[in-house]
């Protein structure tokens, strides 16, 4: 059976040492927590999770808010609660290597797969954005500027960095290759 579904090639990485990703490279498959629940209600991923788990609070408030501007203007991108990051192409996805710092182990070169992936919704944003205003945890959110949450959105590359787009998707993935999934068994 085909898919009417768009596919493409991505990239992204699948922290193995987590166990919800490593149970997926070790399948070869994934599907955005998009997929399951209803309209009113639906999973979320698990980066947005872990924020919880590890107590990062703060970051959370912010990505909520965040989440709300999504909802009230943005309806049809898709969230970063409930989906998952891919980058177009090995190049993009490597320059997010950068955030090891903030995201702990999570952007580590051994985890970085390619995949096929078929989506229903697609959202392209600059993560610039999210550098200069969501991180780090501790700082909190500056209610008073909120008018770069719209430029996220909007698909805007922000004016101070050269882009590093990202690609914000639901729908099912299959991991290429291998080597991650051998060692994720």
């Amino acid at each position: 059976m085909t898919s009417t579904y768009p596919s493409q090639t991505f990239f992204l990485y699948l922290n193995i040492d987590v166990f919800p990703a490593a149970w997926a490279a070790y399948r070869g498959m994934l599907i955005t927590p998009a997929n399951y629940g209803t309209q009113s209600f639906r999973p979320i991923s698990y980066w947005p999770y872990n924020l919880l788990r590890t107590k990062r609070t703060l970051r959370f408030q912010k990505e909520i808010e965040l989440e709300q501007i999504r909802r009230k203007f943005y309806q049809d991108h898709v969230s970063r609660l409930h989906g998952i990051y891919l980058w177009g192409d090995e190049q993009s996805a490597k320059r997010g290597e950068r955030w090891r710092g903030t995201e702990r182990n999570h952007f580590h070169a051994d985890y970085l797969v390619e995949v096929g992936f078929t989506y229903n919704r697609l959202t392209k944003v600059d993560t610039n954005w999210i550098d200069a205003n969501l991180l780090p945890d501790n700082v909190p959110l500056d209610r008073n500027c909120l008018d770069w949450m719209h430029s996220y959105w909007r698909g805007e590359a922000y004016p101070q960095a050269e882009p590093l787009w990202e690609y914000i998707a639901e729908g099912r993935g299959v991991v290429y290759g291998t080597t991650l999934r051998t060692q994720a068994y």
